[in-house]
């Protein structure tokens, strides 16, 4: 099938503009979609920062050490509220995520695998929410139970989420050859945006996220080693800072695609 040689260099300019080369960076509101990680993680240490001035070591021995932090009294309001805080992040950037992989799918013909990989991944991120909402209103002095359930359930599902993103950026990099040719320029800009080089990287570093953290989860239930507990909590959001690139990219493409149609409407405009 041919494809027209104006869609192949819309298509080149704006992957050149994704990548920042030879092109002016423009703003888009899709840009802040790639503060998200960074923001995620500054809120995570501010609220375990805060809430150390209320730890004492004889609370809940036996506990996680982060669990403890949140145990009673102001310590557990801001545990809650911080949690809060990161939870309503976490949201933005599993359905900033799925939207980018979602519009993606659409461009190729192997929409099946991809797509049920990316609605799963987002059904296991939320999920993972609702168990951090679990754990941070629930403290461990009053519920000890469900808050365990809920601190678990939330590391479980996080390892989960980072599984399926990176069996979907695997399968998308196997079948990108069944692509369709002549798609339109959004998707097949998106299309090479999870098919470039960074995407075989982030897949790598997923893996190495998973395995530190699962063996770093592993050593600390056993023997109560509270540098692997801290080591194995952070792992999901050394996973989601390596998103920045890519939404960041998403946020160009996006800001091009824009661009390029208010071009061809104010031409429109002027012609009529």
């Amino acid at each position: 099938m041919l494809q027209p040689q104006a869609n192949t260099h819309d298509v080149r300019t704006i992957s050149s503009a994704a990548m920042g080369n030879n092109s002016p960076w423009r703003f888009h509101w899709r840009h802040l979609l790639a503060v998200l990680p960074v923001t995620a993680l500054l809120t995570l240490i501010i609220t375990l920062a805060a809430c150390f001035g209320y730890y004492t070591s004889d609370n809940n021995d036996g506990l996680p050490q982060i669990s403890q932090l949140g145990a009673r009294g102001t310590g557990h309001t801001i545990f809650a509220a911080g949690f809060f805080i990161l939870a309503i992040q976490m949201t933005a950037l599993f359905v900033a995520w799925w939207s980018i992989v979602r519009a993606y799918s659409r461009a190729g013909s192997f929409t099946s695998a991809v797509s049920i990989l990316n609605y799963v991944s987002l059904v296991c991120g939320c999920l993972g929410i609702i168990c951090c909402l679990v754990m941070a209103f629930n403290s461990v002095d009053t519920a000890e139970s469900i808050h365990l359930a809920g601190a678990f359930g939330t590391f479980g599902l996080l390892i989960g989420y980072e599984l399926l993103t990176m069996a979907l950026l695997i399968t998308h990099r196997c079948r990108r050859g069944e692509a369709y040719v002549d798609i339109g320029v959004t998707n097949q800009a998106e299309l090479q945006l999870l098919d470039g080089n960074y995407a075989v990287v982030f897949s790598v570093f997923a893996v190495v996220c998973v395995l530190v953290g699962g063996i770093c989860s592993a050593v600390w239930t056993s023997n109560s080693d509270a540098t692997c507990e801290w080591t194995a909590a952070f792992c999901p959001f050394a996973f989601f800072a390596g998103m920045v690139p890519i939404l960041f990219a998403a946020g160009t493409i996006a800001g091009e695609v824009a661009e390029r149609q208010g071009r061809k409407e104010g031409a429109y405009t002027t012609l009529h």
